[in-house]
């Protein structure tokens, strides 16, 4: 953790097991700070390919990757949860994107924009 906490140097993301989204939406362990930026992937969402498009200024964010169904699919969906739905990838050509590709293209898309809103 120096180069983090010392350094101020971002080595990559966090993850976490929880049973449920509401969980990890509103019932975190109190050694990890609430969100303020819970961002949900959609092919649904507004594309982030736009001259436009950037991220409100936040402290804590979260990024969310749905199944083959998608977020959308999840019992007592509700779109308030969520701050935005970004489509990282339009135009995919293909009815989903595996999770483990989803985070790696999401990331790598989300970095720059990341960096100027953090």
């Amino acid at each position: 953790s120096k180069p983090r906490t010392q350094l101020g140097l971002y080595w990559g993301y966090q993850t976490r097991i929880a049973v449920s989204l509401n969980e990890v939406l509103h019932h975190m362990p109190n050694s990890i700070p609430r969100y303020d930026l819970v961002i949900a992937t959609s092919e649904k969402g507004q594309s982030i390919q736009t001259n436009s498009f950037s991220l409100p200024p936040f402290h804590n964010l979260i990024v969310l990757f749905g199944g083959v169904d998608g977020l959308e699919a999840n019992p007592g969906h509700d779109l308030d949860k969520y701050s935005l739905w970004l489509n990282v990838c339009p135009n995919q050509g293909s009815r989903t994107i595996r999770t483990e590709e989803a985070v790696l293209l999401a990331m790598a898309k989300l970095q720059p924009h990341i960096v100027s809103s953090s």
